[in-house]
């Protein structure tokens, strides 16, 4: 999974709009892993970013200095 559109996310690559290794793993599959239950991880994943599993060090950087300009770059 990738976002074609830009996106500022500290867990989706800028250039690539790939998302972390940390939402899906798909050496680790099972019969649970579906459409829904992706969306909802990823639904998580945009409210609640996991800055260890940062994908853009630039967005992640702005992410830990300064919350604010973040949100604000984001929207």
């Amino acid at each position: 999974m990738k976002y074609d559109t830009k996106i500022w996310h500290l867990n989706i690559n800028s250039v690539t709009g790939a998302l972390c290794d940390n939402l899906y793993n798909l050496s680790e599959w099972t019969p649970a892993l579906n459409l829904r239950t992706i969306l909802i991880s990823l639904q998580g994943l945009m409210s609640c970013p996991i800055p260890e599993d940062a994908q853009d060090d630039k967005v992640a950087s702005q992410y830990r200095s300064d919350i604010n300009l973040y949100n604000i770059t984001a929207r």
